[in-house]
């Protein structure tokens, strides 16, 4: 069909599954989709011939649009906070949003608290710390999902969980 006859040679998930044909699956991007452009996610593995060459990759694309609705869904209060993370702890989205011209840092940004919980606790944990983009102290809890190499990070501020408490 139309991805037929769409070059993907100059991609970094091509060139490093070319050279290391026996990596597992692995989540790239979010990069611009050949098809339309808009970023998406990208499951891609080595295809090889039945002498073990390498024979080029199969690629799952998931528009990044099928995932925002889940992140918007999430009620976490005024200061809460939901994000999506690669393994190697980048955010991939993330409501709110980073804004401004600093963005893109904060969305790699990780902190010292952060990396010390998923070494101490790689699978699931809770941490409170004090998030740098907005200045908001929160209590966190992320989980690694099960059958993708992603996080799920939900925050709520510590002021919103205290005045939750008051009202009670």
């Amino acid at each position: 069909a139309r991805c037929q006859d769409l070059g993907v040679a100059d991609r970094d998930y091509f060139q490093r599954l070319r050279d290391h044909p026996d990596d597992p699956v692995r989540l790239y991007g979010p990069v611009p989709s050949r098809t339309d452009g808009r970023p998406a996610l990208l499951l891609a593995r080595a295809l090889r011939l039945t002498d073990g060459r390498f024979a080029g990759v199969a690629v799952a694309v998931l528009p990044m649009e099928r995932l925002r609705p889940l992140v918007a869904a999430a009620n976490l209060g005024p200061g809460g906070s939901v994000s999506l993370r690669t393994a190697e702890l980048v955010t991939i989205l993330r409501q709110p949003e980073f804004t401004g011209p600093d963005a893109d840092a904060a969305a790699r940004r990780i902190s010292d608290t952060l990396r010390s919980a998923i070494v101490a606790s790689p699978v699931e944990g809770v941490y409170t710390a004090v998030i740098p983009s907005d200045g908001i102290e929160r209590l966190a809890m992320y989980r690694r999902l099960e059958r993708y190499p992603l996080y799920w990070f939900e925050g709520r501020a510590i002021g919103d969980i205290l005045a939750d408490s008051r009202i009670q």
